[in-house]
């Protein structure tokens, strides 16, 4: 029971089990549903779940096509976190509330995170850029380069402040 609240908590409580469940769901619908007729019907319900629930109430895109890993962690219930639908988020990775992570007006490419990432509030990744595994990026940063393996980006553009 422990580890039950423990995994409940770390994906931000009741908010981040409603986002990333309907993620799951429709991922899977978009991905891997081969029956036509059932794909579109529970297509239909997902997008409506999602509009009202997710985007509505939580302020979030969590969109099916996104490529999400394994335990993804939202401290805050994944409040205000915008994703585009080609992002790659790897394993293990926190993100907090209000973070973007999109394409730029110049490029129209998704950004890509490693594994093990830490992803502070506010902080906006956008355009084609490759975030490290074991990378930091502060509060508020906007990451407009790629990130190292190993490194910590803070500031507006981002700057890497250590790399192990």
């Amino acid at each position: 029971m422990k580890k039950l609240m423990i995994k409940f908590f770390n994906i931000g409580g009741i908010h981040g089990l409603i986002a990333l469940n309907n993620y799951r769901i429709g991922n899977w619908l978009f991905y891997k549903c081969n029956v036509p007729i059932m794909k579109n019907i529970f297509w239909i319900i997902y997008r409506l779940f999602d509009y009202f629930f997710v985007r509505t109430f939580l302020g979030s895109e969590f969109p099916a096509q996104a490529k999400i890993g394994k335990n993804l962690k939202l401290p805050h219930g994944g409040k205000g976190i915008i994703i585009e639908r080609n992002v790659v988020i790897g394993d293990n990775v926190t993100i907090y509330h209000q973070v973007t992570l999109g394409i730029n007006n110049h490029a129209g490419v998704s950004p890509k995170i490693g594994d093990n990432v830490f992803i502070g509030a506010g902080a906006k990744i956008l355009g084609g850029v490759i975030v490290g595994d074991g990378s930091k990026i502060g509060a508020n940063a906007v990451v407009i380069k790629n990130v190292p393996k190993n490194s910590t980006a803070v500031g507006v553009p981002a700057r890497i402040l250590t790399k192990n």
